[in-house]
């Protein structure tokens, strides 16, 4: 329990460091999910609907690996050619628990 309230804080204050307080990895990473934001802006979609658009069902679990596929499809039908696909295993972050999968509550 220790070590998923040490990897929830982290993940938290990922999203809330400067980009000069971010290590190469999380500045990486922090690109990603930017191009994916606007993925969902441009869609109108909360979270929980991108999170169905991945693939993911109410109340079920998608692999990391699926969820880094599908959201890079995305960000290629939508943004065009953006740096977020070069990033590697961004959703690292978001995997609380080290299940090697995300469900919706970590999304």
């Amino acid at each position: 329990i220790a070590k998923q309230k040490h990897k929830l804080l982290l993940a938290a204050n990922f999203f809330l460091k400067a980009d000069q307080d971010m290590s190469e990895v999380e500045r990486n990473v922090s690109v990603f999910f930017k191009d994916l934001i606007k993925v969902m802006e441009k869609n109108g979609w909360t979270p929980a609907r991108l999170f169905q658009e991945l693939g993911g069902a109410s109340g079920e679990t998608i692999t990391k690996e699926k969820l880094e596929d599908k959201a890079k499809v995305l960000m290629r039908l939508h943004c065009g050619r953006t740096s977020g696909l070069e990033v590697t295993q961004p959703f690292d972050i978001l995997d609380l628990n080290g299940d090697g999968v995300i469900e919706e509550e970590e999304f």
